[in-house]
């Protein structure tokens, strides 16, 4: 009850302000200085009508009075009014402000929006994402400008798409003010060239930026678009301080194959690389997209590895059979393996076997056929106790067509490793006895079985279903199944063979996307 008599008490007491607009135009009128500055309307009218005073009023001063009787009441109404439209102007601020600060975004915790920034700051449309951020309110700024976390991806990207003109001074100082507000965490830098060809000292450049932060460069991105800044970056990197908390390493190459062909370098050295002075003890990942390095004898940068990523090698760039097994050897901890349009080239010779105990999962895509044969020939000597996941995908772009594996999968059969969780092959044709012979010997755990594009049919299917006993079953734990784009499937083998499996309790979900035109869930 107190406050509420506090509130009326205070509403009933007009402030300082408003009292300026009711008094405001206010003069001394003649009749008031004859009678009081005070008469009210009632008393000015009883006046005129009685003619109780003495000094009765001459006709031309009771017409000024009315005058200015009613100059009085249109000033006190113009100044009400002006009072009431600002009032209400107000009101109106104070509900759409009241409005503002109960909406979605008003009540979602710094916390939460600090989780949201981040995706945008891990992968942006804009590299520049921090900075458009700052910009949106006054709530974000403070968030944005007090969390060191979302300053730590750097980008010089060149040409910057926020000014054209001049660009490589924006881009600097953008990437120094990053690296200043996300000191001292670890930070993640993108060097990236899109659409130009660099100079030489644009290319070094942002790496002598860097140079003076290396003990913070947890995560190194670099993309040209042709060969030439690449190798000059590969020896700045040599000259570069160790890089104490390094992780990962993507040096990429976009340029066209016919420029690959035709380019190569003068000064592209015959010994290893030694980036970062050779110290570089957390480098687990390292990827080489289009770019190749001396692969004979272990380069720093290639050893003790737990990924890599080797993709888009023409066939004078790719590694020798020798310079492959070496790769492998100097990085027993291996768990990841991936290799695009890549692969080793076959030589003759006696090799010994490599074990590999940590590696989980073996990529092999769109290799070339004769890096296949190469891998085929080596599949032997590599063992791989604990590989979990196989991804395999045979495509020749050279002849835009699909590469028989049936003689890799035989010889995987026979590999050195234990059973698989995870099989996914995609862009092949096959023997079926080839896949059903890969799935005997290393599907008694396979889990998850993907087929894309593929010349599967329903002898597949049948062989995968071969009696009502689920022990005699191949693949029996197979709990998820997948045929996209695989034409010679039919609707009839499929249900036979979901009735089958879903009856042995253990096949939970058959996805069949675009067969012969049929689309279909089994769950």
């Amino acid at each position: 009850m107190s406050s509420n008599r506090d509130i009326s008490q205070r509403n009933a007491v007009p402030s300082s302000r408003f009292l300026d607009i009711l008094n405001y135009r206010n003069r001394t009128s003649p009749i008031h200085s004859a009678f009081g500055q005070s008469m009210s309307v009632q008393a000015v009218t009883r006046h005129l009508t009685s003619r109780d005073f003495p000094d009765e009023p001459t006709p031309a001063q009771e017409a000024m009075l009315l005058e200015d009787s009613l100059w009085e009441l249109n000033r006190q109404i113009e100044a009400i009014t002006l009072v009431h439209n600002t009032l209400l102007a107000e009101r109106r601020l104070l509900e759409e402000t009241q409005a503002a600060q109960k909406s979605a975004s008003r009540r979602i915790p710094p916390e939460i929006l600090l989780h949201i920034f981040s995706y945008l700051v891990e992968e942006p449309l804009e590299p520049f994402a921090p900075s458009i951020l700052l910009r949106v309110c006054t709530r974000w700024y403070y968030i944005v400008m007090n969390n060191r976390d979302l300053w730590t991806r750097v980008t010089f990207e060149l040409p910057s798409p926020r000014n054209k003109i001049v660009r490589h001074p924006h881009t600097f100082a953008s990437a120094k003010a990053h690296l200043a507000r996300s000191h001292p965490l670890p930070v993640s830098a993108c060097i990236a060239f899109k659409g130009q060809t660099p100079h030489a000292d644009d290319a070094t450049a942002a790496l002598s930026i860097l140079s003076n932060y290396s003990g913070r460069c947890a995560k190194l991105y670099v993309f040209y678009e042709t060969s030439e800044p690449m190798y000059a970056t590969l020896n700045a990197l040599t000259r570069f301080p160790p890089a104490a908390v390094l992780d990962t390493l993507s040096l990429t190459v976009g340029h066209g194959a016919q420029e690959r062909y035709e380019y190569f370098a003068d000064d592209r050295p015959t010994v290893p690389y030694v980036f970062f002075s050779g110290q570089s003890p957390k480098l687990k990942l390292v990827e080489l997209n289009g770019i190749a390095v001396p692969w004979r004898g272990p380069a720093a940068a290639l050893t003790g590895l737990e990924e890599l990523r080797l993709a888009k090698h023409t066939r004078t760039e790719r590694p020798s059979l020798t310079e492959f097994l070496d790769l492998l050897a100097a990085s027993p901890g291996l768990e990841r393996l991936w290799i695009c349009r890549s692969g080793p080239r076959w030589e003759d010779g006696e090799y010994e076997d490599i074990t590999l105990p940590c590696l989980t999962l073996l990529s092999l895509v769109d290799a070339p056929p004769e890096a296949v044969e190469a891998l085929q020939c080596i599949l032997p000597y590599i063992v791989m106790p604990n590989l979990e996941t196989l991804q395999l995908s045979f495509f020749d772009h050279r002849l835009n067509k699909k590469v028989d594996c049936s003689a890799f999968l035989d010889q995987f059969s026979r590999m050195k490793t234990c059973s698989l969780r995870s099989l996914q092959l995609r862009n092949a044709v096959f023997e079926t006895d080839a896949l059903v012979s890969l799935l005997t010997e290393k599907g008694t755990e396979l889990r998850e079985l993907i087929l894309t594009s593929t010349n599967a049919d329903d002898q597949l299917l049948d062989s995968l279903t071969p009696s009502p006993d689920p022990t005699d079953w191949i693949c029996p734990q197979l709990t998820s199944f997948t045929l996209e784009r695989c034409d010679n499937v039919s609707d009839r083998g499929l249900r036979v063979f979901w009735r089958m499996r879903k009856e042995g309790g253990f096949l939970r979900r058959l996805c069949i996307l675009n067969c012969g035109g049929i689309t279909q869930t089994y769950v």
